[in-house]
């Protein structure tokens, strides 16, 4: 399992409309990585995961992804139907899902605090503790 001070394995993966984003794509800013399984309860987390977004959204050092992983984008869209998530959203694949990165096997609902350099400064579990994780990281690399 990936640990606090672990370089990111690197992957990647679609967007929802289809454009491919690689984690490299990210380096050079803070980024949250969160991964969902349909199983996730979605409603559940996904308030603090915005109030993370909302708290860095101007800042240009911050960046935000979620990976939905064995999932469609129509799955991805019914789930987030009236969420307002702004953030950009992936859809795993089945070849992500199949070589999935070792690192990245946490568990449902696993989110992860990268630096620029892409290496994983937290570890977060549930989406409501999104917020007090990236607003912690910014304010120590201030």
């Amino acid at each position: 399992r990936l640990m606090v001070g672990e370089a990111a394995p690197p992957f990647e993966v679609k967007t929802m409309d289809g454009r491919a984003v690689k984690l490299a794509d990210y380096r050079g800013r803070f980024l949250l990585l969160n991964f969902r399984w349909p199983q996730d309860e979605w409603r559940l987390d996904v308030e603090g995961l915005k109030r993370a977004y909302d708290a860095c959204v101007n800042d240009p050092r911050f960046a935000m992804l979620t990976v939905h992983l064995n999932a469609t984008a129509d799955d991805v869209r019914k789930r987030g139907a009236g969420q307002s998530i702004a953030w950009t959203q992936a859809l795993g694949g089945a070849a992500f899902e199949r070589d999935i990165p070792v690192g990245y096997r946490a568990g449902p609902a696993m989110t992860f605090v990268l630096d620029p350099d892409q290496k994983v400064v937290a570890k977060i579990v549930r989406g409501g503790d999104a917020e007090a994780s990236v607003n912690r990281v910014m304010r120590q690399a201030r």
